[in-house]
């Protein structure tokens, strides 16, 4: 099995495997990423700005009548839902912004057993041994999910590569080109020969 703190002292040592291979996250993925959401952010708070200064509104179906409180009403709703999107993107940015100082220590391990994750949220082994087959899907924003299905429940699991160890479609290819190359070794080594 994956032991993911002995994958996670080896790769530390610099004493890997050469079937191993050692994505680190990178810097510039966190940066841009805070980049893009603050300026979202700010946009919003520039949005919140131009209602209050020019009193306009942004309603839904009929326009209300001027000075009703149907004009009061959309304008908090105007309000509230553009400062709920400015704290969205700003706290985005600020937690990307955050990741730049763990990047180093942030990982993605593929062996030709499984991968090890290490991120913020903790440190995760992904062995063949354990998982059933193995898919890719696209989601948003060029990341790629990859759904499994444990061998001991067939309670499925996830795992989402996003841009911070590279261009996630074709590390998403190295892990499953690695799960079916295990998997028909796997195979192969249960056939025995006909006694004769």
């Amino acid at each position: 099995m994956l032991d993911p703190n002995v994958i996670l002292q080896q790769v530390g040592a610099g004493t890997t495997p050469p079937t191993w291979r050692v994505l680190r996250a990178r810097t510039s993925y966190f940066i841009g990423t805070a980049l893009l959401y603050g300026v979202f952010g700010l946009a919003a708070l520039g949005a919140i700005a131009y209602i209050i200064i020019s009193g306009t509104i942004f309603y839904y179906g009929a326009a209300p009548d001027p000075g009703s409180t149907g004009v009061t009403v959309w304008f908090i709703i105007d309000l509230v839902v553009l400062l709920a999107f400015t704290i969205i993107f700003l706290v985005n940015s600020i937690g990307r912004l955050i990741n730049v100082g763990t990047a180093q220590q942030q990982m993605l391990v593929l062996t030709p057993e499984g991968f090890v994750a290490a991120t913020p949220k903790g440190t995760q082994a992904y062995p063949f041994a354990a998982i059933n087959g193995m898919t890719a899907t696209a989601a948003r924003g060029g990341d790629v999910v990859l759904a499994m299905r444990r061998a001991d429940t067939g309670k499925q699991i996830k795992y989402t590569l996003d841009g911070r160890f590279g261009t996630p479609k074709p590390i998403a290819s190295s892990i499953l080109a690695a799960q079916g190359q295990y998997a028909t070794a796997m195979a192969q080594s249960q056939v025995r020969p006909p006694q004769g």
